[in-house]
Formats: C-alpha cells, structure tokens, sequence
C-alpha cells in the first residue's frame, strides 16, 4: 500500500508539472504578438521553427526513453549499464546531429527559407539536440524516484524563460526574434549543467545489449515519425 502510495504521489508531481508548464508556457503567446508586429512576421517565424524542433525530438530520441524504462525494469539488465549505455548512443547521436547542423549551416537554412535569419535556425538546433539528450538523465530520475528534482529543473527551465522574455519584450520593449531563441538556448544550457551530478557513465557501453535497445526502439521511432 504505501508503495501505491508513493507511486501515485509521484505520478501526480509529474502529470500537475507538465500541465502548469504547458499552462506557463501559453503565457508567452500573447507577449511574443504584442511585442512583434504583424508585418515583422515574428511569431509566425517562431512557430514555424518550433513545429520543426517537435519532429526533431522524435527522430533524435528515437525511442529511446521508452526503451530505458523497458529495459531498466526487465530486472534481467543491470540497471547501471542500461542507463550508461543509452546516454552514451543518444549522447553521441545529439552531438553528432549538432556538429553537422553547424558544418551544414547554411544550406540548411537555404532550404528553409532563413537564409537573411541562419541562428534562428542555428540556435534552436542546439536546444533540439541538447533537449534530445537531456530526455534520458530526466527518465533517470523517474525511474530513480525522484520527482522533486524531476519537476524543479523543469518549473526553473518554465519561469527563467518566461522571465527573460518579460523583461525583454515588455520590460526592455524589444522586438527582436532571435531573442526568443536564444532565451532558450540558455535556459537549456542552465539545466544541461544542473543534469551534470546525474550522467553516469560508470556503467559503460555495451554493444550487444545496444543493439537489443535498438531493435526494440525503432518501431517506436516510426510510430512517432508517422504521427507527423
């Protein structure tokens, strides 16, 4: 029972974060239309860029958060290893998707259309990468039981970016798009340095058991690309 307990109790912190921090998040909608003007094309921009980072995330995480809980829970896999094991792949993809953004930088922006605008882009594809990795030590410290430093990085990351868009659009009166990316650079950054206590990598990288994560996280990555 106090198992229960203790689940639901984690499961509540989890599920009431998420919604106020969708619910905090729309509080940025009316700031970026009152500071950017029509003409401007300001938040049509952002969310155009941001439409792009959600199919990013699904194709840089490719399933392997989900696949941690799978194989972290078998009780036949060391957990340690397990855990080692998937930050390392997703590690090693998101800084390879990120130094490849970088080299390919201009083309990239080329084909979408940003070519006046390339760290619109740019700076939201390090977010999307640092996002992408960051997913894996946040189910750590889900399957850790650990939801208060779970939901306080996230609540930190929520209001430090709505506090640096007020003062910047409202409070300082600024218009700039680019802002609003890289806000979140930042806060991003800020909690990728508050995650470092919990990359362990003392389990290292096991080949075989990574080819198993794989096999069982690609159907899910399809799934979610199909969603789009």
């Amino acid at each position: 029972m106090a198992g229960l307990k203790s689940l639901v109790k984690d499961t509540a912190l989890y599920g009431i974060s998420s919604i106020i921090g969708r619910f905090l998040n729309y509080l940025l909608v009316p700031i970026y239309a009152a500071a950017m003007s029509t003409a401007s094309g300001g938040y049509g921009i952002i969310t155009e860029v941001y439409a792009w980072t959600a199919l990013l995330m699904v194709i840089l995480t490719y399933g392997m958060e989900t696949t941690f809980f799978r194989f972290v829970n078998k009780g036949t896999e060391e957990p340690e290893k397990v855990y080692s094991t998937v930050l390392i792949m997703v590690g090693g993809t998101s800084l390879l998707f990120a130094i490849c953004c970088m080299l390919f930088l201009h083309p990239i922006v080329v084909a979408l259309g940003y070519v006046d605008h390339p760290w619109y882009v740019g700076t939201m594809l390090l977010v999307v990468a640092m996002d992408a990795f960051q997913c894996i030590p946040f189910a750590y410290l889900r399957y850790k039981k650990r939801p208060i430093k779970f939901v306080a990085l996230k609540m930190f990351f929520i209001v430090l970016n709505i506090v640096l868009n007020l003062i910047y659009y409202l409070i300082i009166g600024g218009s700039n798009v680019f802002y609003a990316f890289l806000f979140n650079l930042i806060c991003t950054s800020i909690v990728m340095i508050l995650l470092i206590p919990d990359l362990k990598f003392r389990g290292g990288f096991d080949k075989i058991l990574a080819k198993r994560m794989l096999n069982y996280s690609y159907p899910i990555l399809i799934l979610g690309v199909q969603v789009f």
